[in-house]
């Protein structure tokens, strides 16, 4: 595994203490401005009475010499609950799930939610579901502000509340709020419109939160954000999220350190006030695996996956890795390639998953992935590994056949714009003319620190998508950069990486050195995603503007006839399949995800009057045995 880079730690700076100075004191006050002012006996000043954030904060107050009248300002009673996010979970129009976390013990929470910014007299009421989350390793040696006031591998126990709001108004504002009576805290959301309206929203990638630094800076870059875009319909963060996570795999244990709960907990916690006005679409990254599962406690997100694909080695080992939803015109699907080591299975059913999401809303125009793990880059530090050369030779010409659009990609803390391409097995080539309207400039060379903004001269373009796909990445939203390489070195490593002439397949290709987010507007007519550097001071600057178009349809490799398991499913006519089997068919049951059976008719006609679009089970019993079968209805 390649060792971690950065361009300046700042991991001795700190010293420990740099929460109580500077910008980084705004996170502690706005933890305390949740809280009552509480006056507390020496006798009461246990840990299990207050939340796990605030107790950090009193003991990294008094670390920091200040009195214990100062550092018990920062307490919060044990039933107040803290990292709370609302997540994309299916459709964005009608539907959101919330997620908050408590300490252990403390349940009986529940969410109520309103429509608009009204109180909350009359509101819907939600029992959470509720899940221990026990003995999670809360620090490790990374984590340095915390080394002299918790013993390292400190063990943390939670509670992980969900909820999910269904039967939602499009395009409404939502109020909710989560807790119980006396430690309410209130969030709202608006949902997406229900049409293949033009919408917005932001896209980052990789703030592996690790120290005081790293939180400020991915806070700052955040902010800076929802500022500039303040309707957006939610925030896409494409991977590593955090830093610091347990090895579940032989040989990474070394890369792979120990999982820390506290860089979770301050990502949700100094980015709070966002979380709880605008939704987020995680995608699971390298730095995001581990054993305790912390991803997937603390947000909500669509868990039909493995459901359906999780068996014979086709499921994630992380539930709600891999989901889909539908915005505006655009089909998103988020994948998780950090199970690739599972191999042939799992990219088969990632292949089949995708391909039944696009046959279900064959009437959205365009079609995005996001996931973290690049398929084609120019870094330095991931170009040549083996783990994306595995990625791109078996999901490129997926990409291909399916007739995907746009990859949002991880991972590789750099900016670049790939395409537009087209995969065939193993050959990769540029798609003669699709880029226009873009401007050349004088080159940047590298400097002492391995920064270029711009090491191709190509400034913005429009990318016409109609034969190929675009391959983009917009830097990191965090500290931690990369290097990006040069045609001698990219030509140097061919046979590491096996692209010939990878060099001449970028397009603005650079590293600033600042971390960035991209503004993304989605119309029928055009994907434009405009990417923003964040300075020290807060301040969005525009870095560069990319433009995607499509006229007409793609061809894909898709069609109307599913085969497999030893049946065959063709349509007659508009509502009738016919199921044919190697046996005679008795008779065919249809059942719903949820295992509701929807439909059970005899013979092998089967008739789909009354039944709702979306994919199904099917159930076919014949003379020698029972066949399954997925299969979607439109």
């Amino acid at each position: 595994m390649k060792k971690r880079e950065f361009i300046k730690s700042g991991l001795l700076a700190t010293g420990g203490l740099g929460l109580f100075g500077g910008s980084s004191l705004l996170s502690a006050v706005a933890a305390r401005a949740n809280a009552s002012v509480m006056s507390v006996s020496p006798e009461d000043l246990v840990r299990e009475n207050f939340t796990v954030p605030s107790w950090t904060l009193y003991k990294r107050a008094l670390a920091a010499g200040k009195s214990e009248a100062e550092a018990t300002a920062f307490l919060v009673p044990k039933e107040r609950p803290y990292n709370i996010v609302a997540s994309i979970n299916g459709d964005p129009s009608t539907r959101m799930g919330i997620t908050w976390y408590t300490n252990a013990g403390e349940t009986g929470q529940y969410l109520e939610y309103v429509k608009g910014a009204g109180g909350f007299d009359h509101a819907v009421r939600i029992d959470a579901e509720e899940t221990a989350v026990n003995d999670m390793c809360y620090n490790n040696s990374i984590n340095i502000e915390l080394t002299s006031i918790f013993n390292l591998h400190e063990k943390r126990s939670y509670v992980s509340h969900k909820a999910l709001l269904i039967g939602l108004d499009p395009d409404s504002l939502y109020s909710y709020r989560v807790g119980k009576e006396g430690h309410f805290r209130t969030g709202s959301f608006r949902t997406a419109k229900a049409g293949r309206d033009e919408f917005e929203f932001i896209y980052i990638a990789d703030t592996q939160a690790m120290n005081e630094e790293y939180f400020d800076v991915s806070a700052r870059t955040v902010a800076a954000a929802h500022a500039e875009v303040p309707n957006a319909a939610f925030l896409l963060c494409s991977g590593d999220l955090v830093e610091s996570n347990k090895g579940v795999y032989p040989g990474e244990s070394t890369y792979y350190t120990d999982n820390s709960e506290w860089e979770w907990e301050q990502w949700f916690e100094r980015m709070q006030n966002t979380w709880l006005q605008l939704p987020v679409v995680p995608v699971q990254g390298n730095h995001d695996t581990a054993t305790y599962h912390n991803m997937f406690h603390h947000f909500n997100t669509d868990r039909s996956y493995n459901a359906v694909f999780g068996g014979n080695g086709g499921g994630t080992a992380m539930d709600g890795t891999v989901y889909s939803f539908v915005c505006g015109n655009a089909l998103f699907m988020v994948i998780n390639f950090e199970d690739y080591r599972k191999g042939e299975p799992y990219f088969s059913a990632l292949e089949a998953w995708m391909e039944e999401q696009i046959q279900i809303h064959s009437d959205v125009k365009w079609r995005i992935v996001t996931y973290h793990k690049t398929v084609f880059t120019g870094s330095s530090s991931h170009q040549d590994d083996a783990d994306s050369k595995t990625v791109r030779l078996r999901m490129a010409k997926v990409f291909e056949r399916l007739g995907i659009d746009l990859a949002m990609q991880g991972h590789d803390h750099i900016y670049e714009a790939i395409g537009v391409i087209t995969a065939h097995e193993t050959e990769y080539s540029l798609v003669s003319g699709a880029v226009t309207e873009r401007t050349q400039t004088v080159p940047v060379p590298r400097d002492s620190k391995n920064y270029t903004p711009n090491i191709t001269g190509w400034e913005g373009g429009t990318f016409d998508v109609t034969r190929g796909m675009l391959y983009f990445l917009n830097n990191s939203a965090g500290l931690k950069k990369y290097t990006p390489r040069s045609r001698e070195e990219m030509d140097a490593n061919a046979d590491k990486h096996n692209i010939s002439g990878y060099f001449d397949m970028f397009s603005k290709f650079g590293q600033t050195g600042e971390p960035t987010f991209s503004r993304v507007r989605v119309s029928s007519g055009a994907i434009v995603i405009a990417t923003y550097t964040v300075g020290a001071d807060g301040h969005a600057a525009l870095f560069d503007t990319v433009r995607i178009v499509r006229e007409g349809g793609k061809q894909t490799g898709l069609n109307g006839i599913r085969s497999g398991n030893g049946i065959r499913i063709s349509r007659e006519g508009d509502r009738l399949l016919r199921i044919e089997a190697p046996d005679a068919v008795v008779d065919v049951r249809m059942y719903a995800f949820s295992g509701v059976r929807v439909l059970s008719q005899s013979g092998n006609l089967l008739n789909l009057s009354g039944i709702a679009a979306g994919i199904y089970l099917l159930n076919v019993r014949t003379t020698s045995g029972i066949y399954t079968e997925r299969f979607i209805v439109r």
